[in-house]
């Protein structure tokens, strides 16, 4: 098998080891060539295809092995589903050029087996076009399944609410911490340069009040102690010089310096003045200094000048080491806040997220358990509610689950009381109905059914013939064989039964088995001459239960066939009136386990 192009054409079959299995089979069409093809549920994949599942059709076989991911499973509702081209892959998008899938057209559509379709749909015969293509893939099915357990789901939540918590939170804490270290960084660098200033003013200060009796005196060498002593005190300060009123140096630091001139630097900029003392940034000897300049004075009189420089350098290295220290401390702050965001974000959101998972428990029916609550705030409170809120709405639910079953057990007993009353209008045919039901449901297990499948059509049964109460009793009745007048009444009981089941909407699931139980595979049945796949599964189904338990049952007539009979009248008109497929997994059911006799199924209580 190779990928190309896949159509239905419809039956069942049987496994090579006898067991049988529920198929339809395919024509793959590629390079022109038609092939058939079948898979059962023990056989395994070959090297080039794997089986496709879905609930209606167990088994597709030959996909090719490029298509590996396939599509699981479709959804049970509604009871036809249009489908256009199937994709199953697990790489790029199927529809895309370069993909290794290609599409499986199928050439018309399949009435579930697990459901009816209703009437107003009927059985359509329409191809399907390029507007009913539906893309499936296995994440999406799995997701579908079970919202409580959906992780994008989920994923949306966190990136709802946490991301706009941390989005909003983050960046706030960050700026505030930011523009809270520029603040002190600011403030810090402004103080130091303040008490650099202040303590070059005071030293200044103290200088030429100090030096003021020297000048008088003539004391040098005070002068030169002096400057000395104060050039010592601090390792900052770059000189200490005292002026006389010509700008001669009297005293200074550097020995050498005395009785020059003093020269001015080569870069001033006026900073300001504090105390009398002037203030500037100057350069001289090829530093950056902060000069302070006081006027010596002595009883009112001015009479000399003291000048003071301390280095530049000092400051900086303040103002760096205050920057770090900021720096550092913004980023501890930056760390916290960002952890404090996270936190906070996750004390907030978890309860959201308990609640969401919550309430996805609780609408997707799978067991609620309570949320536990953490706190006492707003949050608690709402988790409160919303566990008596569950709780409310189980116990409703539970009482609606104790409703709904009691209704559907009144409905199963009116479904036997109408199969008893059809079958009691003619005695030779006491118990037809219950027969056909468990001929049917046997073959329905061997052909792979669910569980929920074999109950709808062990349901059907009782109501194919439901359509013979509007038949005459002349006919219904009647020892000799039917006219051809008469026969044509008889035959219109499939239609008068659907008329009948589409009173009751609850019934309407069955009335594609009633209006179709007597088509045939070859098209040569009534009422409309529907053929092969486009006959439901279930319909065919009875069709020969139907009429093995008619061929071997008495009629007024003619005797009733042998067992071995019925089996060689159906292997008769296997391919023609019934599907051949169909026809050996019966025929195999029947010989393996024969129906029990006349008188035991007259016994049966509906």
């Amino acid at each position: 098998m190779v990928c190309g192009t896949t159509i239905i054409s419809g039956g069942t079959a049987t496994t090579t080891a006898g067991s049988p299995i529920r198929m339809f089979t395919f024509t793959s069409a590629t390079a022109g060539a038609a092939q058939h093809s079948a898979v059962s549920s023990t056989d395994r994949p070959t090297a080039a295809c794997i089986p496709f599942r879905i609930p209606f059709i167990p088994f597709l076989p030959g996909f090719p092995r490029p298509c590996r991911n396939l599509l699981q499973s479709f959804p049970a509702r509604p009871p036809w589903t249009t489908f256009g081209e199937l994709y199953s892959c697990s790489g790029p998008d199927p529809r895309r050029a370069g993909s290794p899938c290609r599409p499986y057209r199928l050439k018309r559509e399949i009435p579930l087996a697990g459901d009816f379709p209703p009437p107003t749909r009927g059985n359509r015969k329409t191809a399907v076009s390029a507007a009913g293509e539906t893309y499936y893939n296995k994440q999406l099915m799995m997701k579908s399944s079970d919202p409580s357990r959906d992780p994008a789901t989920q994923g949306r939540l966190k990136a709802g609410i946490r991301l706009k918590l941390v989005g909003f939170l983050l960046p706030a804490a960050f700026l505030l911490v930011i523009a809270m270290a520029w603040a002190v960084t600011r403030v810090s660098e402004e103080t130091i340069r303040s008490d650099m200033l202040q303590r070059g003013v005071s030293v200044s200060r103290v200088v030429a009040l100090s030096a003021g009796y020297s000048i008088l005196s003539g004391d040098r060498l005070a002068m030169d102690s002096l400057a000395a002593e104060t050039k010592n005190s601090a390792q900052d300060i770059e000189y200490v010089a005292i002026r006389d009123m010509s700008d001669s140096i009297l005293a200074h630091n550097i020995i050498v310096e005395r009785g020059k001139p003093f020269s001015p630097p080569l870069h001033v900029q006026r900073m300001g003045t504090l105390l009398e003392t002037q203030v500037d940034d100057v350069i001289r000897w090829g530093r950056d200094m902060i000069e302070f300049t006081t006027p010596i004075f002595f009883a009112g009189k001015r009479i000399g000048t003291v000048s003071m420089a301390i280095s530049k350098a000092s400051l900086v290295a303040a103002q760096r080491d205050i920057r770090k220290s900021v720096a550092v401390t913004a980023l501890v702050f930056l760390i916290l806040a960002l952890f404090g965001t996270l936190l906070l974000s996750s004390l907030i959101t978890t309860p959201v997220e308990k609640l969401s998972f919550g309430v996805n428990e609780l609408a997707g029916g799978v067991e609620f358990h309570p949320i536990p609550v953490r706190g006492q705030d707003e949050l608690g409170e709402l988790t409160r509610n919303f566990n008596r809120m569950a709780e409310t709405i189980l116990r409703q639910k539970d009482r609606l689950s104790r409703y709904a079953t009691e209704l559907e057990e009144a409905y199963v007993a009116t479904v036997h009381v109408l199969g008893a009353s059809i079958d009691a209008r003619d005695p030779y045919t006491m118990g037809h109905s219950t027969r056909v039901s468990h001929l049917a449901c046997g073959l329905g297990k061997r052909l792979g059914f669910s569980p929920e499948e074999i109950s709808h059509l062990g349901k059907a049964c009782l109501f194919h013939d439901v359509g013979k109460i509007r038949t005459p009793d002349e006919i219904l009745l009647k020892e000799q064989r039917l006219s051809s007048r008469e026969m044509g009444v008889m035959r219109r009981h499939p239609e008068d039964g659907a008329e009948i089941l589409q009173v009751a909407p609850s019934l309407h699931r069955y009335i594609p088995v009633v209006r179709y139980h007597h088509e045939w595979y070859n098209g040569k049945g009534y009422p409309e001459g529907i053929r092969d796949s486009q006959i439901p599964i279930h319909a065919q189904v009875i069709a020969i239960a139907d009429a093995y338990d008619a061929m071997t049952s008495s009629r007024p007539y003619r005797k009733a066939r042998t067992a071995d009979e019925a089996v060689g009248e159906i292997l008769l008109f296997r391919g023609t009136q019934f599907s051949p497929n169909l026809t050996d997994v019966f025929v195999r059911m029947v010989t393996r386990h024969p129906p029990k006799e006349d008188h035991e199924w007259r016994q049966i209580r509906l």
